[in-house]
């Protein structure tokens, strides 16, 4: 105390710095929280579903909106499931966002927006340079999703990006066996003008037109017989 009192100025200078110190402690402990990423998808979805382009550019100027990653995995990008509006979704993608994200089931914006049947968003996604052939743990690519889920106007969508017709899961099945399961007969159809394998057999020995008898879907099976299914 003898020695500040025969400096003033340090005496001051120690006085100053304890009160910056308090002073930053306190604007640092005042500071508001970030916004929950739960809360913040939530309120996406709202301006997604609302149209509000007002409100998607208020979102989309916020730093780091679209790396916010929700407690299920997902990001931003995968809430354009709930919108076909093409503007909204332009000026999302417009930002380069990151594509090949996957969510806690392993799944990428693109075969999300399969399952949840959005063609307008899987359009969007694979002129944005979404990948085709990204596949779930199962080894199911967006094609079979869409073969699985009876899509059709997405599994048009994907093989005229070029996704490969007879890419097959672990269980070695492809979109055909799939959706000859299902008895479906417009997306075999489909699978097969783009050249997809009428015999293709999975290791356990069945082939699209087993299960198309299985259910009974005579037209199917004629269809895939016109194919050269064996």
């Amino acid at each position: 105390m003898r020695v500040l009192s025969r400096h003033p100025w340090m005496a001051a200078l120690v006085l100053m710095s304890g009160l910056g110190v308090a002073s930053a402690w306190a604007q640092e402990k005042a500071a508001p929280a970030p916004p929950d990423p739960d809360t913040l998808y939530a309120d996406f979805v709202g301006a997604l579903e609302q149209g509000s382009k007002r409100k998607v550019k208020k979102a989309l100027e916020q730093p780091e909106f679209l790396s916010a990653v929700r407690s299920d995995g997902k990001t931003p990008v995968f809430a354009l499931v709930h919108t076909e509006d093409e503007e909204l979704i332009s000026l999302v993608l417009q930002r380069r966002p990151e594509l090949e994200h996957t969510d806690q089931d392993g799944l990428t914006p693109l075969l999300y927006a399969t399952q949840q049947g959005n063609v307008v968003a899987v359009r969007h996604l694979l002129q944005s340079g979404a990948d085709s052939s990204a596949a779930d743990p199962g080894g199911r690519p967006a094609l079979i999703h869409a073969a699985v889920e009876g899509r059709l106007e997405i599994a048009r969508a994907l093989l005229e990006a070029g996704a490969e017709v007879d890419t097959h899961d672990r269980n070695g099945a492809t979109a055909l066996i799939y959706a000859a399961a299902k008895g479906y007969y417009d997306i075999p159809k489909l699978l097969l003008e783009h050249g997809a394998n009428a015999s293709w057999s999975t290791p356990s020995g069945e082939t699209p037109v087993i299960l198309a008898r299985r259910k009974n879907a005579q037209r199917l099976v004629r269809l895939l017989r016109r194919h050269g299914a064996k």
